[in-house]
């Protein structure tokens, strides 16, 4: 059985924060509460309690990655994919193995990579960092890197309202690259949505960042991961970033152009 939850006292955070969906879904509880359209949140029940969250047009579910069988509550949950047509689907890996099937979704293979320090190249220049940029020169960093980026004012609502909330943060270096901690809960962070201007592409400024972001994190206790497609890992790689594990994600395959503009990029 899936419902919809009205209270935020009705999701268990603790078991929320103990994986990377769980604590996905507990920063925008946290973000957001339980009273928006568009921010929804969901009890699952059967082989375990799981929760979902859908935001715009991303399903993401928390399942205990200790249970097994979940046939059954996978044809549940496919049944509620087809009610609500998300753009993309994230969950645990016992999950996601029986929804890999889903009708009118495509699987999308990522790997998971835990930030680790290097060391700084001579050049680097850390008075060349924002730690509160712009959000439409950090949009305008992102638009040239990601083509199908959500609409401007849909990324601004969103992302001023986390940094109100003091559960994300977005840097720039030299206004030409940008990335956003998406979340940091008990020292657990998620890095995300890195992008380099164009013109600046090949400067080895990307690079630079992320390697002193892994050491301006690691200095302070975080443990710090970030995922990437296939046609970035070895980009990571040659960072120093360390795989941990890889998954998929779930996709649209017949694209809904307000589905794609809203849930393109995470």
């Amino acid at each position: 059985m899936i419902r919809q939850l009205t209270e935020a006292s009705q999701l268990d955070c603790g078991c929320l924060k103990t994986n990377r969906y769980g604590r996905w879904i507990y920063t925008y509880l946290r973000a957001y509460g339980v009273g928006y359209d568009f921010c929804r949140f969901f009890r699952i029940e059967g082989a375990g309690t799981g929760y979902a969250l859908l935001f715009n047009a991303t399903l993401t579910i928390y399942m205990d990655p200790t249970k097994e069988d979940l046939t059954e509550l996978a044809r549940e949950i496919q049944m509620f994919i087809a009610m609500h047509q998300p753009f993309r689907v994230e969950t645990t890996a016992n999950l996601m193995q029986y929804l890999m099937q889903t009708e009118g979704y495509h699987p999308l293979h990522r790997t998971v990579f835990e930030l680790t320090s290097t060391g700084l190249p001579e050049d680097f220049d850390e008075y060349e960092i924002d730690f509160a940029p712009r959000l439409d020169d950090a949009y305008d960093i992102l638009r040239e890197g990601f083509p199908h980026l959500i609409a401007h004012d849909l990324w601004l609502t969103d992302v001023s309202h986390r940094l109100r909330r003091g559960v994300s943060k977005v840097f720039t270096y030299k206004n030409s690259t940008t990335t956003t901690i998406l979340y940091d809960v008990d020292n657990e962070v998620l890095i995300a949505q890195v992008a380099t201007r164009a013109a600046a592409r090949g400067s080895g400024y990307a690079r630079q960042f992320l390697r002193w972001l892994a050491g301006f994190l690691e200095q302070f206790g975080k443990h710090a991961v970030l995922m990437a497609l296939d046609i970035r890992v070895s980009f990571y790689t040659e960072i120093g970033f360390r795989p941990l594990e890889t998954e998929y994600v779930l996709e649209r395959t017949e694209h809904d152009p307000e589905a794609m503009q809203k849930g393109k990029l995470n």
